[in-house]
């Protein structure tokens, strides 16, 4: 395993080359971890690099542009391959993987991508840069997938004492999915209305919440105890999962995505997918994602 380490007086970060899948974020001084660490019992991973593609595709594969068939899991294979470290200047750290023999077997475009990690006090920058190197239409979409400790270290180990906040009052619609909480079934509905909270219980999560229509520029994980939180911004994306494994809640993801899973009726070609993403040739795109540690510490 090969993790690299940037820091400052507030935060220690360890990334993975293996997925560039960020390892550890951690307070310097109290040592409380905030990042999911993984359990093969319960969820094995910690925060997977979405790329190129956001969920399930259905059966597995797609067509690309030449017709031919490809291969493809959940997610897309950034999360599945080992990134080069570009630099690391000790507060901030890059990693870029880009298309070779091997991943055009996966997604035949001439891509790269390149994955950022950058402190600023209790902040965490998390950046894609995508560039389309080929001579033809990339689509494509990127995603986020932080798994936080929830109950946090250090705070109440009572769940009934979190709750999930958004910035503002909510009307947001329900992207429904099939039992597996896999691929989208195409029906719709409303979440809640004119809501900003949802209170945290065991056993709520039997599969994902996907949903879209969301105003607020950010969402929090709050200890209502003691007034800490986990604060991630959503502005700007056109859709958010929440996620924890079925029964008792050790964790808590928030996805941002700027795309979606396959639904059940899809005709199986990226370009096809709803709120996909399209790169002309020699263009690129760049997508950040704020994580703000606050509260008493």
């Amino acid at each position: 395993m090969e993790l690299e380490r940037i820091s400052n007086q507030e935060l220690e970060v360890e990334v993975n080359a293996y997925g560039a899948e960020l390892w550890s974020v951690k307070d310097v001084r109290t040592r409380r971890q905030y990042l999911w660490q993984g359990r093969p019992d319960i969820w094995e991973l910690r925060a997977p690099v979405i790329f190129p593609y956001c969920g399930r595709i259905k059966d597995f594969k797609f067509y690309g542009p030449d017709g031919k068939e490809y291969q493809g899991q959940n997610h897309g294979f950034a999360r599945f391959t080992t990134h080069r470290l570009k630099e690391n200047t000790g507060e901030g750290m890059t990693w870029r993987i880009e298309a070779d023999e091997q991943l055009r077997r996966l997604y035949p475009y001439e891509f790269s991508l390149e994955t950022a990690y950058r402190l600023d006090g209790t902040d965490l920058h998390w950046t894609y840069l995508v560039k389309n190197n080929g001579d033809r239409d990339m689509p494509f979409n990127v995603g986020y997938h932080p798994g936080f400790i929830c109950p946090f270290e250090g705070g109440s180990q009572d769940i009934g004492d979190y709750a999930l906040i958004f910035e503002r009052e909510e009307t947001p619609i329900q992207l429904i999915s099939d039992d597996q909480g896999q691929l989208r079934t195409g029906e719709e509905r409303i979440y809640f209305t004119a809501c900003k909270e949802i209170p945290l219980k065991n056993g709520m999560f039997p599969k994902n919440v996907c949903l879209t229509g969301l105003k607020s520029e950010y969402i929090d994980i709050t200890d209502r105890s003691s007034g800490r939180y986990i604060r991630v911004h959503i502005g700007g994306f056109k859709n958010l999962l929440l996620w924890s494994k079925p029964g008792d809640i050790h964790f808590i993801c928030i996805e941002p995505w700027t795309g979606l899973a396959d639904d059940e009726q899809s005709r199986q070609r990226l370009e096809l997918k709803r709120d996909i993403q399209i790169l002309k040739p020699g263009e690129s795109y760049e997508k950040d994602l704020l994580i703000e540690l606050g509260g008493a510490r």
